[in-house]
């Protein structure tokens, strides 16, 4: 049977989320966790009912249930079928939230980890968004931080079925400002493979901090180095504007 480009994509991003997430996070994942959380704590509440799109493997799903109802929603159908059974409380769903049956504003956030770079249509994902949450709802995004990875980082090129667009900051504001009121936007991760960032934003700095002064020292390392915009990740904080 020959294989569309749909069904390519998904059968790639299964094996990726095995691979890369279902057993294991490195350091880029858990400080987007981190931060998504601090976020979340922020709201206060444990009864949210939330949606994260391209959840993969469920590995933040199984922390996001902590805050209320949770809903997974990704592409692919063999890594889903493992995240039902190992987090029973969520839901899974699968396909593409542009077109998968959700109802409208019916979420109080929404959250998506490195989703907004594989997506085909970015303005047709955000304003789906936009319709998916309840009034004042929150987005809450990890994307790469396009200029960090272009000029800093050497990075494989995409795989033939991955599509691939970073953002930098301001084109993530312009693709979400006519939907959300930014609240938090800042990078996260310091990283460089090349030039003069790649000393001090080295793991084994980090590594050391943490290991013989504690974690608040590695955090403070980091700190100043991501709200200069070096780091991988662009963490994005915004809040549903009036319709």
């Amino acid at each position: 049977m020959v294989q569309t480009s749909e069904s390519r994509e998904a059968a790639y991003w299964d094996q990726w989320s095995a691979d890369n997430r279902e057993r294991r996070q490195g350091e880029v994942s858990h400080r987007q966790a981190y931060f998504v959380r601090k976020w979340l704590d922020r709201i206060g509440r444990r009864d949210l009912r939330i949606l994260e799109v391209g959840c993969g493997a469920g590995w933040f799903v199984d922390q996001l249930v902590e805050y209320g109802t949770v809903t997974g929603v990704d592409l692919t159908p063999t890594i889903l079928e493992r995240a039902r059974k190992r987090v029973p409380q969520a839901t899974f769903l699968t396909g593409d939230v542009l077109v998968v049956d959700l109802p409208l504003g019916s979420f109080d956030v929404i959250v998506g980890l490195e989703v907004l770079s594989h997506v085909e249509d970015h303005q047709a994902f955000i304003a789906r968004l936009y319709e998916l949450l309840a009034d004042g709802g929150h987005l809450m995004l990890a994307t790469q931080n396009r200029p960090v990875l272009q000029n800093h980082c050497n990075i494989a090129p995409p795989h033939p079925d991955q599509r691939r667009r970073w953002f930098s900051r301001d084109e993530l504001i312009d693709l979400t400002g006519e939907y959300f009121s930014t609240i938090r936007l800042h990078s996260a991760t310091p990283l460089a493979h090349k030039g003069y960032r790649r000393i001090p934003t080295a793991w084994p700095i980090r590594w050391v901090l943490e290991k013989y002064l504690g974690p608040a020292w590695a955090r403070a390392w980091a700190w100043p180095q991501e709200w200069a915009g070096w780091g991988f990740t662009l963490m994005y904080h915004g809040r549903k504007k009036p319709s």
